[in-house]
């Protein structure tokens, strides 16, 4: 995947995630933040993709999203202490 078909489909995929993200974190920046996380960790990942439109890869990066947002609720909790 060379850098425009990655731009193309984070620009795709990121309003979906950002649902996601806003909906688990009633904020809109935490949100922003949370998928500004889970691409970066599927950027780590990004040789093991095959197939961008697969069920499996979508299922990865919605997992990665879900994941990175709940590890902002997680920090957001533990700042309140």
């Amino acid at each position: 995947m060379n850098i425009r078909e990655f731009e193309t489909w984070v620009r795709r995929l990121r309003p979906s995630l950002q649902a996601v993200a806003r909906r688990m974190l009633a904020d809109e920046d935490d949100a922003e933040d949370a998928v500004q996380d889970a691409f970066l960790r599927i950027i780590g990942r990004i040789e093991q993709i095959d197939d961008i439109d697969s069920v499996e890869t979508k299922r990865y990066v919605s997992l990665a999203a879900r994941n990175a947002a709940i590890d902002r609720y997680r920090k957001r909790i533990w700042l309140r202490r």
